[in-house]
């Protein structure tokens, strides 16, 4: 019997940085983001006056000790070094071969020619056995981070078109999803309905938090409106270096810190927000994906929800019901790492339908090429179980089916 569907959740391009304007109208256009190397010889983005990834959160111990071996004299042209992405040496690519294979925010993380290059792309997918990738940008997470508004609807706009321009070339394979300036909110409807019209994207992204602004602020009520009625996945995918909030980040300096602290604490803060604010409640056709932070979490967070619930629900009277009976109402699903010990606890709670397979593409939190490999081979999950976390699942929160 042939394997279902498979459907990678999570995956990004890395936008043309170089040639940025060509996705920004003339206004705009000298405001282009710009790339260079710091002191370190690190790779730095000056968007609106500030440095992308944010240079607080140090990598330089790491970069030293690459830079004492044969990096291949790294470059940030397309051009240098056939074969690499960005003048990536070899070393830089995704995999075991030492501590270089483990290292996120040196040369943004780019791992596989596939990040700009779709031909390489789908040959990858091929290699790994995924069918649809869902396809995040890279530098769009700083988008709800700009002040001035109107270059943040631009920047979204050339972001997506982007995006979609890179998913057009195998739309069969690439899917791709949009990113919206939730900073402001007629913006942000305007952007996702041009996006779904116009671009044919199969989700939204938003972060966990904005700035002063849980995901259960009213101001968001019409944007959460406007997807239920678009019947539009819902991605929440925290940006590492983007200025967003970083729950426990501002107690720590280096990046694997931030990373590592950043992502699941501020899911745990965005499920709590969506569940006990009352969206689910309030728009309960509407879906939430948590990705890039793994689902062991869940089990832990829907039993601390619930006990809470249990002592003072007086307090979160937008909720109707115990906090892990939305979460089983198939509203919400959850990014997981392939090689996660804890997803069979997270089946038991949260359920099956609960859990989708990401990859990360091409990140170093991946493991190409065995990602599917890795959950195919697992002795502690059924082959049902397998089969929902590898497409059912993903084909249901994105509307796929």
């Amino acid at each position: 019997m042939a394997n279902p569907l498979v459907i990678d959740t999570d995956t990004h391009v890395f936008e043309p940085l170089e040639h940025f304007d060509r996705y920004l109208p003339e206004l705009y256009k000298h405001r282009s983001p710009r790339v260079f190397r710091d002191q370190w010889g690190i790779i730095r983005v000056l968007m609106e006056g500030r440095l992308y990834p944010d240079p607080s959160i140090t990598v330089y111990e790491a970069h030293e000790k690459l830079r004492g071996q044969d990096n291949g004299g790294c470059t940030h042209d397309h051009n240098a070094h056939a074969g690499n992405v960005h003048g990536q040496a070899d070393h830089h690519q995704h995999g075991n071969d030492g501590e270089t294979g483990l290292i996120e925010g040196v040369a943004m993380a780019m791992g596989r020619p596939g990040v700009t290059d779709p031909k390489a792309r789908v040959a990858d997918l091929a290699q790994e056995g995924i069918d649809i990738q869902i396809v995040f940008g890279s530098l769009c997470f700083a988008a709800c981070t700009l002040h001035d508004l109107d270059f943040a609807l631009a920047f979204c706009r050339g972001c997506n078109d982007y995006v979609a321009e890179f998913c057009s070339s195998a739309p069969d394979k690439f899917k791709a999803v949009s990113v919206v300036p939730l900073q402001d909110v007629p913006a942000a409807i305007a952007e996702m309905r041009r996006t779904v019209k116009d671009l044919g994207v199969v989700g939204v992204s938003i972060p966990p938090s904005l700035p002063g602004k849980n995901l259960d602020h009213p101001d968001f009520y019409p944007f959460y409106a406007e997807a239920q009625a678009l019947n539009l996945a819902v991605g929440i995918h925290w940006g590492n270096g983007t200025y967003l909030p970083g729950a426990g980040t501002e107690r720590f300096q280096k990046h694997f810190y931030n990373h590592v602290v950043g992502h699941p604490f501020e899911q745990m803060l965005a499920l709590t927000s969506i569940v006990c604010g009352g969206i689910l409640e309030r728009f309960p056709e509407l879906r939430f994906g948590f990705l890039e932070s793994g689902c062991g979490w869940v089990t832990y967070w829907m039993w601390r929800l619930d006990e809470e619930y249990r002592c003072r629900s007086l307090e979160v009277p937008r909720m109707k019901d115990k906090p892990s009976e939305y979460l089983k109402r198939g509203n919400c699903f959850f990014g997981c790492s392939p090689d996660e010990s804890l997803i069979p606890s997270v089946v038991s709670t949260a359920g099956a339908g609960s859990i989708v397979f990401s990859s990360d593409y091409p990140h170093t939190d991946g493991s190409f090429p065995n990602t599917v490999r890795t959950i195919r081979d697992r002795l502690d999950l059924s082959d049902d179980v397998k089969n929902k976390i590898l497409g059912d699942n993903a084909a249901r929160f994105f509307g796929l089916g």
